[in-house]
């Protein structure tokens, strides 16, 4: 890091940092997607939990119900359902409810989820979230 001269240029220095954990976060969205493609569902996790943890560090910044908030927050929908995905994979029931319990205030559960952990709720399919979020970020779904 660059030492600051000024207490006013501690402001510049924590808007570059901000700028390049926002630009490094769709490339662990690819990383975690690549990987789970070759079938490395432990580090695909990883790739996602790790963007996750920097969404959770950039929305602390602001204040909840701003749209820079919002827009974060909608960030973190498809790194919740790769992650449930991985975990499904991996066979391991705790992480995966927590993702997929992360994801009831945004958005319906998902059928297969649903199934696996003997959730019944009639909701749409995930093929509706596709559709509604394909605008927002490129995902990949794996179901």
């Amino acid at each position: 890091l660059i030492r600051p001269f000024f207490i006013f240029h501690l402001h510049d220095i924590a808007q570059l940092i901000f700028a390049k954990k926002l630009k490094f976060i769709p490339t662990l969205r690819e990383e975690g997607n690549q990987l789970y493609i070759k079938g490395d569902f432990q580090a695909a996790a990883v790739r996602y939990q790790e963007a996750l943890n920097l969404l959770e560090q950039l929305s602390l910044r602001e204040k909840p119900g701003d749209p820079e908030w919002v827009e974060l927050d909608k960030q973190r929908v498809p790194f919740y359902v790769n992650l449930a995905q991985c975990q499904f994979k991996l066979k391991v029931n705790h992480p995966l409810q927590r993702s997929y319990f992360a994801l009831d205030g945004h958005f319906p559960y998902f059928p297969k989820l649903s199934a696996s952990l003997g959730v019944k709720r009639n909701r749409p399919s995930i093929y509706r979230l596709v559709h509604k979020f394909v605008t927002v970020v490129p995902l990949v779904f794996f179901v």
